[in-house]
């Protein structure tokens, strides 16, 4: 039988909900548009409503049961709210040998038979385990040795145990070590391991020197249709100001400061995103306007009249290039990168993407830019290499490499 396609597995997918469904949507659109058989293996999820859905149109996709505790999905602000929370914490703790907040952790005893039964039925010769959750590639390390003919690409979204997110900063002792011995597994039995953070490719190398030769940059990447032709500099009576995204905690002074200058008549500002609105955001201002998210194409179409474009940088992001960045570069609109300096800040300096501003110095460093003349002079075709069908590209060579 020729077992020429790919399984991609990933937690969450189109339609279900939620930004980690992503990265692999678009390379699972890109490699079907390429005639190469692509399957789907999904957490189940009733939620829909996904930003990418039409990419996936036409992909095979199955589920596996999941199970996490629903209460810890959400940030509770009733003392019922908090109890319930608190409660599932401790079981997730008492079942957990690592990280008891892995979304996986219920999982395995229906993940297993999923990919097991996909394995039996689809034409594939290669999986794709995309993480996090971490527990899947855990998970899956055991079926390696079993599908000897099948090449096993593990995809780190984020940092493992060397991450700041999902908890991981916070295990200790036993727990630290369970997952430390757990990534060791799976860096040592996946035929591949990619990421798309240049730092982490060369952490992994230095942890694991044996298995470097498998390690590979697999950037994020855009589409050009979702952002359209890059914008012409814009003259607006007053200058204009987007965002989208997560708020992110400890950023409220932006939002106030933005709302603030619009209620001065020195700027307008348009806010797309899911979290609730602050409290700011409940005092009508004329210029400063609090959006639901909206599919790529139509938020790209929305913004084309930006003067700047707001880019958040929390500090567990700080290393990390994660897509809109150069979805937001592909526009040809500058901006205004808030947050705390690393590798991200650094790039979008180095290549004239924008301006820089330290969370704390914000609120008297943007009136400083918005009434600057001066423009930062991005590099010509820098972004073009992050195009998601060369991006693409980059991924069947890792595969047909690999293969040999």
């Amino acid at each position: 039988m020729n077992r020429s396609g790919i399984l991609i597995v990933s937690h969450t997918f189109p339609p279900a909900p939620g930004i980690g469904g992503r990265r692999w949507a678009k390379f699972a659109k890109y490699i079907h548009a390429r005639k190469i058989p692509v399957h789907v293996l999904s957490a189940f999820s009733e939620k829909q409503g996904s930003l990418w859905a039409s990419d996936v149109n036409g992909i095979s996709q199955q589920h596996w049961t999941h199970k996490f505790p629903m209460e810890l999905d959400l940030s509770p602000t009733s003392l019922y709210a908090k109890l319930k929370y608190r409660a599932a914490l401790l079981k997730n703790k008492r079942i957990a040998q690592g990280n008891p907040y892995d979304r996986s952790l219920y999982d395995r005893d229906s993940f297993l038979p999923a990919i097991e039964k996909e394995l039996g039925k689809a034409n594939v010769d290669t999986v794709v385990i995309s993480a996090p959750p971490f527990g899947l590639l855990h998970y899956a390390s055991a079926l390696i040795e079993k599908y000897p003919k099948l090449f096993w690409i593990a995809d780190l979204r984020d940092p493992w145990t060397s991450g700041v997110n999902y908890g991981y900063n916070l295990l200790k002792g036993k727990r630290a070590s369970y997952e430390l011995n757990a990534e060791r597994e799976a860096i040592r039995t996946f035929h591949a391991v990619t990421t798309p953070w240049p730092l982490l490719v060369e952490e992994l190398c230095e942890k694991y020197p044996d298995d470097a030769h498998k390690i590979h940059l697999l950037p994020h990447a855009f589409e050009r249709e979702d952002v359209g032709l890059q914008s012409a500099p814009m003259k607006n009576a007053l200058p204009q100001l987007a965002y989208g995204g997560n708020t992110y905690s400890g950023f409220e002074k932006v939002f106030a400061k933005l709302h603030q200058l619009a209620a001065l008549n020195r700027m307008v500002a348009h806010i797309y995103t899911e979290s609730p609105p602050l409290n700011i955001a409940n005092e009508s201002v004329d210029g400063f306007f609090w959006h639901s998210p909206v599919p790529p194409r139509e938020f790209y179409s929305n913004i084309r009249s930006s003067d700047f474009l707001i880019f958040l940088i929390p500090e567990a992001l700080r290393n990390g290039l994660p897509t809109k960045l150069y979805e937001y570069a592909a526009t040809g609109i500058p901006l205004i990168a808030v947050g705390f300096k690393g590798t991200l800040q650094a790039l979008i300096e180095r290549e004239g993407l924008g301006y820089f501003v330290d969370l704390h110095s914000f609120e008297g460093d943007v009136e400083s830019i918005l009434t600057s003349g001066n423009r930062p002079t991005p590099a010509e075709g820098w972004v073009d290499q992050y195009e998601i069908s060369r991006v693409t590209d980059a991924l069947l060579g890792i595969i047909e490499k690999g293969k040999l």
